[in-house]
């Protein structure tokens, strides 16, 4: 691992569904020494609770599946739960809050003193907004040719969109991708060996 002088307290990756954002968030995390944590974590505590799932069901290709039992994907049942719900019902009985109930809960629950951390589900405007308020924070987006925006999943719709600084092509070999990671973050001053 190197040793960090990191310039940012947050390195935020985006990007569509099996781009390789985690690819990419864990690769940061091992080399770099950043905590890799995602906005949909506590979303999926939930819904493994409530639907009585398991970490398959959530974090594997096994969230594109239907399931029978529920007859809906679980990623389809995250997406209703996490944007419809939390993003906009609650926010007829805690106007407050508004959208950002997961952001700033993540946020929040990883503000300590020289943590840095890595996202890997950066999806939404008002995610970004809460984000750039940090001192330091890196937008990184993976593109993946066989990678298109889903219509039917409202968390896919605003990536495009989103402003990021730099873009990680994720259509060659895994060490390409590595390579352009290092790159940007030697290039940003980021981490030094």
């Amino acid at each position: 691992m190197y040793n960090s002088l990191q310039m940012y307290n947050v390195i935020a990756i985006t990007g569509f569904k099996r781009a390789g954002k985690d690819i990419v968030s864990e690769y940061i995390s091992k080399k770099y020494g950043y905590t890799h944590v995602k906005v949909a974590s506590k979303l999926k505590s939930i819904i493994k609770l409530a639907f009585d799932l398991n970490d398959e069901d959530v974090e594997s290709f096994k969230k594109d599946l239907v399931n029978d039992r529920l007859g809906v994907s679980p990623r389809r049942l995250m997406d209703f739960i996490g944007t419809q719900v939390f993003q906009h019902e609650l926010n007829e009985i805690m106007p407050h809050i508004g959208r950002k109930y997961w952001i700033q809960d993540l946020l929040h629950k990883h503000s300590q003193p020289n943590q840095s951390i890595v996202i890997s589900d950066l999806r939404f405007h008002h995610e970004l907004e809460e984000l750039k308020k940090k001192d330091s924070c890196l937008i990184l987006r993976v593109q993946r040719d066989a990678c298109i925006e889903s219509k039917e999943l409202v968390s896919e719709q605003e990536i495009s969109d989103l402003k990021v600084d730099y873009e990680l092509d994720n259509n060659g070999s895994i060490e390409e991708l590595y390579s352009q990671i290092d790159s940007i973050l030697t290039e940003r001053n980021c981490c030094v060996s």
